[in-house]
């Protein structure tokens, strides 16, 4: 092998499974401000989050006048169905419980409060940063298409305003923590981030938007647009969302858990990553963290590879095809290992998804 192949390869390794995910960000500014505020208000609506699989957060960052703090509240998907508000501050060690069913706990360095919360796409939810007394910070959020709120927690800030500078939107996809993750395998997603607005003594000012940007990886995959009232923010663009591929009762499972090699099975239905989907604009089917259904002889689990055609499917109503084989996946029952089989429409080849 010569020496610019063993380049090339390293080159194509190193862009592919560097721990590769989209996200965005949008920065702001005020024309007038105060030197501080003594509350922010933050309005984010999630128009697709991406699945009920997902791992994404939606969330405005904020900092503090003369301190280092910094901390941010926002909207989140845990990738096990569960979605929640969170408050989080670094460098604190004290919360404290808002409504019933929240939790607060030592993060890092610093403190974070969330409550699970049902919150719905397509809904406009108000998030109100506001002090309480001795430098507690509370957040709010109130649904603005039924005026229901949930108190998340207060965390002591020890500092008594927050700053008119450094306030961000950003929407962070979870899985950059794995050295696996690839952009393809991202569900798609998109939110609205609208203006922030700094208060002080009952009087409002309102943010404008100074910059933008997508992250460094996963450009093509990622845009903000902005407008009037703030910003949309789109990632995992050409993916589909994540979620279960299922027949009947039973959902096309990686045996016993996300590993090279591991069978693909039909097992009743859980929705943690060994069931979750992304159909890829690479047309491969991924699972989190860059782990494929392959064709090798049987269908395993195995490290995407995007120019191996045997990755490769086609979506065709209910069926799921093998570009190569031209064969349909093909269910045997609970427990049964998957199969390519010739296309006859029958009922385990009918498949259903969230795509």
């Amino acid at each position: 092998m010569n020496r610019l192949m063993v380049c090339l390869m390293c080159l194509f390794a190193t862009s592919v499974f560097a721990g590769e995910v989209p996200g965005t960000y949008a920065y702001y500014g005020f024309g007038s401000p105060p030197n501080g505020f003594d509350a922010l208000e933050f309005r984010i609506q999630v128009n697709n989050a991406a699945g009920s699989a997902s791992k994404v957060r939606w969330a405005n960052k904020f900092r503090f006048v003369g301190s280092q703090l910094e901390g941010y509240a926002g909207i989140q998907t845990r990738g096990d169905k569960r979605s929640v508000f969170v408050f989080s501050v670094n460098h604190s060690n004290q919360s404290k419980l808002g409504s019933a069913g929240g939790k607060c706990h030592q993060s890092g360095s610093g403190q974070t409060c969330e409550i699970d919360v049902p919150w719905n796409e397509k809904v406009q939810y108000r998030f109100d940063i506001k002090y309480e007394k001795g430098e507690w910070l509370r957040v709010i959020v109130t649904d603005l298409n039924n005026k229901k709120w949930v108190n998340v927690g207060s965390i002591k800030v020890n500092a008594a305003l927050l700053s008119p500078d450094g306030i961000e939107s950003w929407v962070t996809y979870m899985e950059g923590s794995s050295g696996r993750s690839t952009c393809f395998g991202q569900p798609h997603s998109e939110a609205v981030f609208y203006l922030p607005i700094g208060k002080l003594k009952g009087k409002k000012h309102t943010a404008n938007i100074t910059s933008y940007k997508t992250r460094s990886s996963c450009q093509e995959f990622s845009k903000v647009t902005e407008y009037e009232k703030g910003s949309l923010h789109e990632n995992g663009i050409g993916n589909s969302v994540r979620g279960p591929i299922q027949n009947a009762e039973h959902c096309l499972d990686v045996e016993r858990g996300l590993a090279e090699g591991n069978a693909m099975i039909m097992y009743p239905c859980h929705g943690r990553d060994n069931q979750s989907w992304v159909f890829s604009k690479d047309s491969t089917i991924q699972a989190p963290y860059s782990y494929c259904v392959l064709n090798k002889g049987k269908l395993i689990a195995g490290r995407c590879a995007p120019l191996d055609r045997y990755t490769h499917w086609l979506l065709d109503g209910a069926l799921i095809k093998h570009k190569v084989t031209g064969k349909c996946l093909t269910e045997h029952g609970y427990h049964k290992q998957v199969t390519l089989e010739p296309c006859d429409g029958s009922s385990n080849q009918q498949w259903r998804t969230i795509w």
